[in-house]
């Protein structure tokens, strides 16, 4: 990541040039580190987007096609967001300007552009599994309850955040439930994993899918567990799915916070538990729906048929005013969608497969 923030660090001095050199003026600049494929990751490009919208600069500069898309499908998209709202995009390295070039050459550059993000996606995912193969630690933010030694290597952090992790075991093994673990901690002020990770979008509530998480992590007995991935791929407009689920588990590797005995009981108690709650209904979008306005987890409330802030139904108005949704409209919702994707994939691999006849021409 050093090697990133230095690249990016030149590149801000190259185009505080090169605008100099225009006699433009400089907005802002918007950058994402260690983003890879994910848009959900790239926060610097969801801003960008929002200031375009309210008109906030109207030319745009980035180094190369691939800075800016990571797939033709994502670039063509905001492409023409831009082009709607009047501003001019430049690319240097591909000497690609909106102003002088079509659609057609952009959609080249970003086929171009796909192919290449997807090979260093590549390379960083092999060279991950080698580090977990090693026992080092991938992740950018230690977990919660520890602190890194130089770039990848745990220990306890020796604060309140490893004392809260005691806590949540104690509590639990002692017949408390993720709720009322949430609740105590939430009651007591201490900071949230991402609060301490101190991320942009940081939840400043305890919820119980934290609690569960922190209680099923084996780092928290000095196991390494790392490299679980889902790659999905889409062609021919047909989902094509290609799992690796490999666990690389690595014993010992740092200093544990709870014991094994501790840990064994609670994974006993959170399967007997399982057993019992499977037993009941489970509803469509369970656990995969969110609150817009807090960003909560979202609970199906059958007497509305409709899913409300997890936040609200537990806590209250003064964590979050609620959102809801009907269940009815968000399937109809969701079917139109994927619908409208499926058609525009087929069309797009049609596309391509035009424009690899023409080149071989």
């Amino acid at each position: 990541m050093k090697a990133q923030k230095s690249s990016i660090a030149h590149q801000k001095n190259f185009f505080e040039n090169y605008i100099r050199e225009k006699n433009w003026q400089l907005y802002k600049v918007y950058e994402d580190i260690e983003s890879g494929m994910s848009v959900k990751k790239r926060t610097g490009l969801t801003q960008l987007i929002k200031d375009s919208e309210q008109g906030a600069f109207d030319i745009l500069l980035t180094k190369s096609i691939s800075r800016f898309a990571r797939n033709t499908l994502e670039g063509l998209k905001y492409i023409r967001e831009l082009k709607k709202k009047g501003i001019r995009f430049i690319t240097i390295e591909d000497a690609f300007d909106s102003s002088e070039y079509d659609e057609f050459m952009f959609t080249l550059l970003l086929s171009m552009a796909q192919k290449e993000s997807e090979k260093t996606s590549q390379r960083i995912k092999f060279g991950k599994k080698q580090r977990a193969k090693r026992g080092l630690y991938n992740g950018s933010h230690p977990p919660y309850g520890y602190k890194k030694e130089g770039e990848d290597i745990l220990m306890p952090a020796g604060d309140i955040t490893t004392e809260v992790v005691k806590i949540i075991f104690r509590l639990y093994t002692g017949g408390a439930g993720f709720y009322k673990i949430a609740e105590y901690l939430n009651e007591q002020g201490y900071a949230t994993p991402s609060m301490v990770a101190k991320k942009s979008n940081s939840n400043d509530v305890w919820h119980q899918s934290t609690i569960r998480n922190i209680l099923t992590n084996e780092v928290y007995i000095g196991n390494m567990v790392q490299n679980k991935s889902k790659t999905k791929d889409l062609l021919n407009g047909i989902r094509d799915i290609n799992l690796e689920d490999e666990y690389i588990r690595i014993d010992n590797t740092h200093q544990a916070i709870i014991d094994i005995k501790t840990f064994s009981l609670a994974q006993q108690i959170l399967k007997e538990r399982s057993i019992k709650k499977s037993s009941g209904s489970k509803h469509l979008f369970t656990d995969i729906l969110y609150c817009g306005e807090c960003g909560g987890r979202m609970h199906y409330k059958k007497k509305r048929s409709s899913y409300l802030c997890g936040r609200l139904n537990k806590f209250g108005k003064k964590y979050c005013t609620g959102a809801y949704i009907n269940e009815g409209f968000l399937r109809d919702e969701i079917e139109g969608k994927l619908t409208e994707t499926i058609y525009e994939k087929i069309n797009l691999y049609k596309f391509n497969k035009k424009l690899e006849k023409e080149a071989k021409k």
